[in-house]
């Protein structure tokens, strides 16, 4: 009887020491800018995409910015991510050329954290740092003001700033009579170089125009 109690001990214990050193052996969380000091070894770092394309040999790569840093991270598979998606990555840390990047071999290893229309960023964020979020999908609100065949001006009250938004309007019936109303607007943040200004295009499939009833 004294040894069967003393096995089952020696194997709560084992699994206990198991448990601990597993907690142990998990990769740190850790700034983009720290990934020199971790070269091959198994990190976990966050950021937002700003840059996400397919490679030649059917990987994935991506760029995530974090706090003024970027990271380059490929994927040996694919993820469902778009720009603006803030992850979570747990990858191995490469050097190439000139660049940093994190190896991921398990697509379970990126994990969504926010997408990107989660997060409503205010048109005073947009245009106190607008090449933060240029080319990247964002939701931002205001209220409708001027109008015109293609276009519309999103005003923010509080602050005074303005951001100028195309969108289709085909949609959106009898648009006139909506100015002055509250919107939330998801678009793509980009910057148009014959006007030389920031705009907002809201054409894409799940891109529009929502009023707060609507959320």
């Amino acid at each position: 009887m004294r040894l069967k109690h003393f096995s089952i001990l020696f194997s709560i214990t084992g699994i206990t020491v198991l448990y601990i050193l597993s907690l142990f052996s998990q990769p740190p969380l850790i700034e983009l800018q720290e990934l020199p000091i971790y070269e091959g070894k198994m990190v976990i770092v966050e950021g937002r995409v700003t840059k996400c394309y397919m490679t030649k040999n059917s990987g994935q790569m991506l760029t995530i910015e974090n706090n003024n840093s970027t990271a380059t991270v490929y994927i040996t598979g694919r993820v469902n991510v778009e720009y603006g998606d803030i992850l979570q990555v747990t990858g191995r840390v490469e050097r190439f050329r000139e660049s940093w990047e994190i190896i991921v071999d398990d697509e379970k290893s990126i994990q969504v954290l926010e997408k990107w229309n989660k997060n409503v960023i205010p048109i005073q964020v947009l245009a106190d740092n607008p090449t933060k979020y240029l080319g990247l999908n964002i939701k931002t609100t205001g209220h409708i003001d001027m109008i015109y065949s293609d276009c519309f001006y999103l005003m923010d009250y509080n602050s005074g700033c303005s951001l100028l938004v195309f969108c289709n309007f085909s949609n959106i019936p009898f648009v006139s009579q909506f100015k002055g109303s509250k919107v939330y607007v998801t678009g793509v943040f980009s910057f148009d170089k014959q006007t030389l200004r920031y705009r907002l295009e809201s054409y894409d499939s799940k891109h529009g125009i929502l009023f707060p009833a609507e959320e």
